[in-house]
């Protein structure tokens, strides 16, 4: 690290301006002028390494030839005591990640990102791809001149030329920054000026909400995020901007790069375009972690919900339905929760007495662990989509357990003082939600075991007995013990939707489990008293009820991949399949000798694992 008044490559360091994992940047005096510059400088352990060394290299050469009022000028650029360095044109202001965006105009955010469309149009002209564009490489700087201050785009780190077919990362390596990278930038398409159209777009998202589109804290799911879902609408998001922005962004940020505008120019023209109008837009909320997400109070819910993607062919329900392989996992007590891996080939299950069971499908072996220091009885347990975590609850606390190992995982959540009655996790694996007779719903972010949001805002008037995250993590729907289920805004720790402004609250019953279709437009709740309800979120109604069928509490909840099918397993001893666009039951029931306590389908929707009394069935 340079020292203050150090001279470096005949510069004299003022002081340190960032640091970052591949190097740092000071401000420093010209030698000879009396100007200042901002002087890169690559760390010193990275010299030997030849990729990074040929992109910092490759940086300064693509951008010194780009003379444009919006793109930072390179200066010069060399090796000084193995280490090399650019310098660039200084610039006094701040970057749009670190902007205020509660204190920023729409219209400005607007102007930041037509400005830097302009640089960007310069650039693919150019031949010239930046391929990392996102708020923290867009320049806003300070001026006490009267008019807009200027706006400048920086760091080509990884940019390339459009007909370069030579490669300078790594294979497998991704080095763009995944909140605003396209889907061809992360599947390994062929990229094209579009590419950056889309991170441009997704940087506008970030500057009028204060969080990208795809707000994930899972890289995973920021992927999937990227790859398959539609962006979330801004008017829903910040109420008051024009419309138009809706389907400005859903063009800009095409799956498909041939569906987007021709240009960053294009892009940026319409975006301006919708503001011509006089618009008064209030300040988005601040922006805690998560961002806070403004919708409206119950009743009438008037929810964002992704369009769903076609439907994969599976088959219907048989009358009669096939049990394959053996019974197993047999338990003293009874199995509390089960679920597959990713590939459908393990199956893990945890019973009321801390023993975790995983059954390979394949070649039928089974492996037992105990869950390491347990004292508490089981009384609720949920496995992560990976099926390799599990989260229980049973006194006033919940545990995160590896399953493999069955080993404690750092996060153990207390705050509670009464009785878990109900846990669930995240589909990012990120957060866990539960609910306790202390009648308080709690969210917990699983990496520090901390409580996110006011455990005050959570306090229900009947004690939850069954969670559900959305598959986007925005909502939680909690079932209490008065036959309501209500849905939890996520970021916000605010009730937006109850099913009592759909239906009557029948007496003498509570809803005991809880589940999301897989394109969240549809929540279904079972009940003690065995009866099964649907809602449609975003039309806000019920979609059908069925009574009579199951006689007993409704325990577990299961929708297969394609959303087609809901299974239903009951202390009567029976699973049932439920068309969840009707609310009618199909097919034929299945028997089991012991009352069900969790259900399960495997990830291509081909089988059905049932836990019942002591033992699991995997039918087909």
């Amino acid at each position: 690290m340079l020292r203050n008044g150090q001279v470096f490559a005949g510069y004299t360091v003022e002081g340190l301006l960032g640091r970052g994992g591949m190097g740092s940047v000071y401000l420093a005096r010209h030698p000879r002028l009396p100007r200042r510059i901002a002087l890169k400088l690559l760390n010193q352990e990275l010299f030997a390494d030849s990729e990074i060394r040929a992109r910092f290299e490759r940086e300064a050469d693509l951008a010194a030839q780009l003379d444009h009022a919006n793109i930072v000028t390179v200066f010069d650029r060399g090796i000084e005591d193995e280490q090399l360095w650019i310098s660039m044109q200084y610039i006094d202001g701040v970057d749009g990640d670190s902007i205020d965006v509660r204190a920023l105009e729409p219209a400005q955010a607007v102007r930041i990102i037509a400005e830097t469309a302009r640089a960007l149009d310069f650039a693919h002209r150019r031949g010239v791809l930046h391929r990392d564009v996102k708020p923290a490489n867009i320049l806003v700087e300070r001026s006490d001149d009267p008019g807009p201050a200027r706006v400048l785009l920086t760091d080509f780190g990884i940019a390339r030329l459009l007909n370069d077919t030579g490669r300078l990362t790594r294979t497998g390596t991704f080095v763009a920054t995944l909140a605003y990278a396209s889907p061809e930038l992360l599947s390994g398409a062929n990229i094209g000026h579009q590419t950056d159209q889309y991170s441009l777009a997704c940087s506008l998202f970030r500057l009028l909400t204060g969080t990208g589109p795809f707000d994930a804290t899972n890289p995973v799911a920021l992927i999937q995020g990227h790859m398959q879902s539609p962006p979330p609408l801004l008017s829903a998001i910040r109420p008051g901007l024009p419309h138009e922005l809706d389907a400005i962004l859903v063009r800009a940020m095409a799956k498909r790069v041939e569906d987007r505008y021709g240009s960053c120019g294009e892009f940026a023209d319409a975006a301006v375009a919708a503001f011509a109008g006089p618009v008064s837009v209030p300040a988005p909320p601040p922006a805690p972690s998560p961002p806070t997400v403004v919708l409206p109070t119950p009743p009438g819910p008037q929810l964002w919900f992704p369009t769903p993607a076609p439907a994969r062919a599976l088959p219907a329900v048989p009358n009669r339905l096939a049990m394959t392989g053996k019974s197993g996992l047999g338990f003293g007590v009874c199995v509390r929760a089960i679920a597959f891996d990713p590939g459908g080939r393990v199956l893990t299950s945890i019973d009321s007495v801390d023993k975790v069971r995983r059954w390979d499908l394949t070649t039928d072996a089974t492996t037992t662990k105990s869950l390491a220091g347990s004292h508490d009885p089981i009384a609720v347990a949920a496995f992560f989509p990976d099926g390799r975590q599990l989260v229980t609850g049973g006194g006033g606390t919940a545990q995160v357990w590896d399953s493999t190992t069955g080993r404690p995982a750092d996060a153990a959540f207390v705050g509670h003082n009464r009785w878990v009655w109900a846990v669930a996790c995240s589909r990012d694996g990120g957060r866990v939600a539960t609910a306790s007779a202390d009648q308080t719903v709690r969210i917990w972010a699983v990496a520090t075991g901390a409580q996110i949001g006011d455990a005050a805002a959570l306090r229900t008037s009947q004690a939850a007995g069954a969670l559900a995250f959305s598959p986007d993590g925005r909502y939680l729907a909690c079932g209490s013990s008065a036959d309501e289920v209500r849905l939890l805004d996520t970021h916000t720790c605010r009730i937006v939707w109850s099913s009592r402004s759909t239906d009557a609250v029948p007496a003498n019953s509570a809803v005991v489990s809880v589940a999301f279709s897989p394109d969240g437009r549809v929540v279904a709740a079972g009940s003690s008293d065995g009866s099964l309800r649907f809602w449609d979120l975003p039309r806000g109604r019920l979609i059908g009820s069925a009574a009579g069928e199951h006689h007993k509490t409704i325990h577990s909840l299961a929708f297969r991949a394609d959303g087609t099918l809901l299974a239903t397993g009951s202390a009567d001893k029976t699973v049932r399949f439920w068309d969840p666009t009707t609310g009618k039951e199909i097919g034929q029931a299945l028997t089991a000798l012991s009352p069900i306590w969790s259900v399960a389908f495997s990830p291509d929707g081909g089988s059905l694992a049932v836990a019942a009394g002591k033992s699991v069935q995997v039918w087909k």
